[in-house]
């Protein structure tokens, strides 16, 4: 697995403490170059990026079919949360531009949610039967107070869900003084593969 490779890996620098700016980017070149080369080899060999550890890499690719496979080999390992989307980088004068490492890259990430707070904790416990059923097409779950995000992989299935959310939480709001609802579906801005479920409940 290739999870487990990069958890093991051999040959990892440790950050000394109050390390200078060049002990920090020669630490920081040395791991990312260990991890990337072990990255590279489980997805063809091709370009990756392994800025802030292993935990989250890109993999470039120049067609979106390319990008397909990646996603297909991410989730062989057993990565979830994925992201195709059109990868830039700047030049020497700071300007924008596309990465030359590819036109595309997919974001893979370990994370599957972060969920801050007991507020948040009993949204998603709320929440956690239409959790369930679409659990295959949901990549990451946000919470926060009462705001959650749902990432979904497909959009017919982040829709179903808005559509029993919003009979649900309509019932609510004609049962509870003072409750209301707003859930919103939409694309990822910059995402060509990932669709959002957005909940605010204003009353919990």
């Amino acid at each position: 697995m290739l999870k487990n490779k990069l958890k093991n890996v051999q040959g990892i620098m440790d950050l000394p403490r109050y390390s200078s700016k060049e002990k920090v980017e020669q630490v920081c070149e040395h791991n990312e170059s260990i991890y990337q080369q072990i990255i590279s080899e489980h997805f063809d060999s091709r370009n990756v990026s392994c800025h802030i550890g292993p935990s989250s890499f890109w993999v470039y690719a120049n067609t979106l079919d390319e990008c397909n496979h990646v996603k297909e080999l991410a989730r062989s390992y057993g990565y979830k949360n994925l992201r195709t989307f059109r990868p830039h980088t700047t030049d020497e004068n700071g300007h924008r531009i596309d990465d030359p490492k590819g036109l595309y890259a997919v974001d893979i990430s370990s994370s599957g949610e972060l969920v801050i707070g007991e507020p948040a904790k009993k949204f998603i416990k709320l929440l956690e039967p239409f959790i369930t059923a679409a659990e295959e097409k949901i990549m990451y779950v946000y919470a926060h107070l009462g705001r959650v995000n749902l990432k979904f992989n497909d959009p017919d299935a982040a829709k179903e869900l808005k559509k029993a959310l919003d009979q649900v939480f309509s019932y609510t709001e004609n049962k509870i003084e003072n409750f209301k609802a707003d859930i919103e579906f939409y694309k990822e801005d910059g995402a060509f593969d990932v669709w959002v479920v957005h909940i605010h409940i204003k009353a919990l």
